[in-house]
C-alpha cells in the first residue's frame, strides 16, 4: 500500500475584523490523500487542510498558481526573485 497526497488548492485569509486568523498563519493548503495498492485506489479520498509554510510552496507548486491566476492577469513571484 501507498499514500499520496496532491495539493488541491491554496487559501489565502484576508485581515478582517469579523474573523479572527487562524493559528496566525493566513495561508492553508488543501490536499487530498489517497491509499493504492496495486496501482488502485483503496477506500475514499480524504481532504486534509493544514497551514502552509515556505517549504510548502515548491516551485512546482508555484507555476501552477502562476497558472491559474494567468487568467485574472496576475502572477506570483517570490520576494527578492
Amino acid at each position: 500500500m501507498d499514500r499520496q497526497s496532491h495539493l488541491v488548492s491554496v487559501t489565502v485569509q484576508l485581515p478582517s475584523p469579523a474573523v479572527a486568523m487562524s493559528f496566525g498563519l493566513p495561508v492553508f493548503g488543501t490536499q487530498v490523500q489517497i491509499i493504492t495498492a496495486n496501482g488502485q485506489q483503496v477506500g475514499q479520498a480524504t481532504h486534509v487542510q493544514q497551514p502552509m509554510i515556505p517549504a510548502d510552496l515548491t516551485d512546482d507548486v508555484l507555476a501552477a498558481l502562476n497558472a491559474q491566476l494567468a487568467s485574472l492577469g496576475l502572477r506570483l513571484e517570490r520576494a527578492g526573485g
